[in-house]
């Protein structure tokens, strides 16, 4: 009798645990950011922006728009190690 109250537990506190990890999960899909801008350049200015290393590329991360706030993202970003000056 008591193997099968501790079998019950133990899945009682799974069930809670898996509960909770789908309560975190739902949250965190009802964030959505939007990000949307729109750039332009002259003849010639981006070309000249690429060679004078005023663009890097990095390898994408989504905590970087899921979990860091959108004041710090571009701090964070330009500081990264993943960040590859062009």
């Amino acid at each position: 009798m008591d193997e099968l109250l501790a079998a019950l537990q133990a899945k009682q506190q799974g069930t809670q645990a898996s509960a909770s990890i789908a309560q975190r999960q739902q949250a965190q899909l009802q964030r959505v950011r939007v990000f949307h801008g729109v750039c332009a350049w002259a003849g010639g200015q981006l070309e000249a922006e690429l060679m004078s290393g005023a663009w890097g590329l990095a390898q994408a991360d989504p905590a970087d728009v899921t979990e860091t706030s959108p004041q710090q993202l571009w701090q964070q970003l330009s500081t990264s190690r993943r960040l590859r000056w062009l």
